[in-house]
């Protein structure tokens, strides 16, 4: 069964792919506040590879208002191949309204220009979340996207940063506000930066933080830092880390791009947890992304379940600013049913081997831990606490 058939775009709507520089992508994304690092062309030609990365503009009436950068891969024998989209299309303008025709036409142009142009199976994840008071989830089947069915959206923690810093500490639960008390009493110096010093040095923490939690690492330092460097000024990751005593104790990872801060990877080791600098840490963090305008800070996922000390510092540092938000999930859109049942395995494949790789990691950090404990060792990894948020 056949599912290439073009759908035109509406009255005023055009699409082109590969059409901009990076250059020029780079001031195209920056008009819309639902802007992520994930969209940023050096952090996706970093983390994959130039040659793999393609790039959608939807424009009405000669007006730019869609943009989306897509992730390839061709299959040779095949033929076809699948494309990746992570939280786009960007769509939501800085300076009105988001249209929801935009986001209808941008996703029928994807759809057109990578399913039945390329014979591409397709997956997308909007950054959406499930509430859905745009009813986007009733415009993607409409458009023939359809929720993945061995995927799940994921939850995360989203914090009105928008009242002044005084409500916002009133806001927080109890605990979390004795600990900022605690932290700003201490000896703890902040740094903020951009350069590969500083990501050296989180980099450091951040290794001590997953051996500590018995999960592998989520980005690979020298694709990143590649990225960094290539990124203009103003998207640049902003690296926050805690000093005590002459000793890094805590660390975040922050993009400022668009209207919410987002936090990829942040860290902290035992004398961060016995000092609650991570505490003073997304303070420092909170006034900055104020100062740049930005009206929402996005903590990027909780587990009660799987990381309770985790879920549980996010949730007492918003407090009652935050909102405990799912997002809606992955959706594909296939050419043919051969090839998505072809994708569909494969991506079960990739699970399994992440499950195993996890699995594995935790094994031999476990048997790390035993031998350190059978010498004696006092290095050995404390449990967890209230601050064990790393």
């Amino acid at each position: 069964m056949k599912n290439r058939k073009i759908v035109p775009l509406g009255m005023g709507y055009s699409a082109e792919a590969d059409c901009v520089s990076e250059q020029e992508w780079s001031r195209l994304i920056e008009r819309f506040r639902d802007c992520t690092i994930k969209q940023a062309w050096a952090f996706g030609a970093a983390l994959s590879h130039e040659r793999n990365m393609s790039r959608l503009v939807l424009r009405r009436d000669g007006e730019v208002v869609a943009v989306a950068q897509v992730k390839t891969q061709n299959f040779p024998i095949v033929g076809g191949g699948r494309g990746y989209i992570s939280w786009a299309p960007l769509w939501m303008p800085m300076d009105r309204e988001p249209d929801t025709e935009d986001f209808r036409q941008a996703i029928r142009a994807l759809r057109n220009e990578y399913v039945c142009k390329r014979g591409f199976t397709l997956r997308m994840e909007p950054l959406v979340y499930d509430e859905d008071p745009l009813h986007i989830r009733k415009i993607l089947a409409e458009e023939q996207f359809f929720p993945a069915v061995e995927t799940y959206g994921g939850r995360t923690l989203v914090q009105d940063i928008a009242p002044d810093l005084n409500a916002l500490r009133a806001g927080m639960e109890y605990k979390s506000r004795r600990n900022l008390r605690r932290g700003e009493e201490g000896e703890i110096e902040i740094y903020e930066g951009a350069g590969d010093e500083m990501l050296d040095a989180f980099v450091e923490l951040y290794r001590d933080t997953v051996a500590r939690k018995g999960f592998p690492p989520s980005f690979n330092p020298d694709s990143v830092k590649s990225a960094q460097r290539r990124l203009p000024e103003r998207q640049k990751l902003r690296v926050f880390l805690c000093l005590d005593g002459g000793e890094y104790c805590a660390g975040a990872v922050l993009s400022t791009m668009g209207d919410t801060g987002l936090e990829l990877w942040a860290a902290t080791n035992d004398i961060g947890r016995r000092n609650s600098s991570s505490y003073l840490l997304r303070w420092k963090m909170v006034a900055e992304m104020k100062r740049m305008g930005q009206s929402a800070f996005n903590m990027n996922g909780i587990d009660p379940e799987a990381n309770f000390g985790t879920y549980h510092f996010k949730r007492g540092f918003a407090g009652k600013h935050g909102r405990d938000l799912t997002y809606l999930g992955v959706f594909d859109a296939a050419p043919g049913i051969f090839l998505y049942n072809l994708l569909l395995f494969a991506y079960m494949l990739r699970r399994w081997y992440r499950d195993l790789r996890r699995l594995a990691f935790r094994l031999r950090t476990w048997l790390i831990r035993r031998r350190s404990a059978d010498h004696g060792d006092k290095a050995i990894v404390h449990g967890g606490s209230e601050d064990d948020h790393g």
